[in-house]
């Protein structure tokens, strides 16, 4: 979903691949970082423990958008606007994504 077959396995990794993919964005790495994992481990929690289904593995991506644009109200007002851009692009491109993966079913 987020546009690369190169999946991170350590943090240190996930840093370096932050920087290759979104090179200016540095003061909103570790943010990013924390909103991805925190919308796994509540999503994984849904599962396991409130036996709710995953419909797509988009639901976790959309949360991980959603705690982001929820924590950018604790940035400076212009880190906030960055932070909230980049929300946006990452659930417009999700969203063209979604529809990609519909029509394939049909």
């Amino acid at each position: 979903m987020l546009g690369t077959d190169l999946c991170p396995n350590s943090l240190w990794q996930a840093y370096s691949w932050c920087y290759a993919y979104f090179p200016n964005g540095e003061i909103f790495y570790t943010v990013g970082i924390a909103a991805l994992c925190w919308a796994i481990w509540t999503c994984r929690n849904g599962v396991t423990f409130e036996s709710k289904r995953l419909q797509t593995p988009f639901e976790c991506y959309f949360s991980m958008c959603a705690f982001l644009g929820y924590w950018a109200g604790l940035l400076k007002q212009e880190d906030a606007v960055d932070l909230r851009t980049g929300v946006d692009m990452l659930k417009n491109s999700a969203s063209r994504l979604m529809r990609i993966c519909a029509a394939t079913k049909d």
